[in-house]
Formats: structure tokens, C-alpha cells, sequence
């Protein structure tokens, strides 16, 4: 996390990333649902979906049926791959129905993508609604849409959640959380 630019993203095309393991509890369909929307106000916006999962043939079907251009399954990147596509791209969408704490949203936050999430259980703990990201009901396919155009329609907004990614980030850096564990143990201990 050290190493990695910050870009603050203050316009966006869009050109949305999704991250995570292509699986029924993470909910990629909802980010499709959802992009096939934002795709109708903004013809070019893009999505990248990165990750594998049992759920892949299903969600490339579901791209095809619902005759949705601009989506493209990554499948696994290398981590510098995946690092330049985090820069290349403006949005970070993770719209998961349950979830413990995903190191993907915190690289999203170190290089400077404004987030829309879901309000899932784990999240709820490292996203907050309007000052970190924009947080969306679980399964609203609707209101991710809703919530990904606002941030492309208010520049001020995307740009207040880009910054504040940086500050997110500091929470989860080794130094930090090395030290958060030391008092943890020294707790137990006495």
C-alpha cells in the first residue's frame, strides 16, 4: 500500500472496476444490473470485472443476454496488472451481499477511486456513507446505478471521496495495525 500513487479522480468517464471472486454471495450480477443502467445515460462508461469464480459462464451469459457492450471479464491479474488497471480506471463498485474485510476496496481507496458499496455486514466497518463511499442497500441494482451516477454527475462529490481514500487507507497500513495487535496481546497478557 506504501508504494502505490494516489491519483485523485476528480472527473469521471466512467470506467468501473469490480474486484472480487465471481461468486453467488458476492454479487457480481448486481454490478451488471447495475452498469447496464449507467451505460444507458453514459454510452461509453466501461466495466471491468477482475476475479474468478463458479459463477463466471453464468455472468458472461447474463452480459449477453442482456446485450450489455463494454464489459470485460479480467479473470486473474498479476499484481502489478492489476495495480494499472486500478490507475486506468475512475470508479471502484463492490456491491457484495455478505462480506468480511476486502483487501480490494482498500486498494481502491490507496489509489484514489471513489467507491459505491453495498451496506453488507463486514463493510459496514470500513465504509461509511458519504464520507468514505457511497453506500447502497444490499442487492438495489437500482441504487448502485443511482449512486455511480452521482458521483459521475457531481464532481465535487467524486473528488471529496477520492481524497478521502488516502485517509482510509492509513487504518489498514502494517505500521498501524503491527501496533494495533501489540496492544491487543499486551491486553491478554496483563
Amino acid at each position: 500500500l506504501d508504494n502505490i500513487t494516489h491519483q485523485v479522480r476528480r472527473k469521471l468517464q466512467p470506467k468501473i472496476l469490480v474486484n472480487t471472486r465471481l461468486e453467488p454471495d458476492l454479487n457480481v450480477a448486481a454490478a451488471i444490473k447495475a452498469f447496464r443502467l449507467v451505460k444507458q445515460k453514459y454510452p461509453r462508461a466501461e466495466l471491468e470485472i477482475v476475479g474468478e469464480g463458479s459463477q463466471r459462464t453464468y455472468l458472461e451469459e447474463l452480459v449477453e443476454s442482456s446485450n450489455v457492450q463494454g464489459v470485460d471479464f479480467r479473470g486473474s491479474l498479476e499484481p502489478g496488472q492489476l495495480s494499472g488497471l486500478y490507475d486506468e480506471c475512475d470508479l471502484f463498485l463492490h456491491c457484495p451481499l455478505v462480506d468480511e474485510s476486502p483487501i480490494a476496496l482498500v486498494h481502491a481507496f490507496a489509489h484514489g477511486l471513489p467507491t459505491v458499496a453495498t451496506d453488507a455486514d463486514g463493510l459496514i466497518h470500513m465504509v461509511r456513507d458519504q464520507v468514505s463511499a457511497l453506500v447502497v442497500p444490499l442487492g438495489d441494482h437500482v441504487g448502485l446505478s443511482d449512486a455511480m451516477i452521482e458521483l459521475v454527475e457531481n464532481q465535487e462529490l467524486c473528488e471529496r471521496l477520492s481524497r478521502q481514500g488516502r485517509a482510509e487507507v492509513e487504518k489498514y497500513l502494517w505500521s498501524r495495525v503491527r501496533q494495533d495487535w501489540v496492544n491487543l496481546y499486551k491486553g491478554i497478557v496483563s
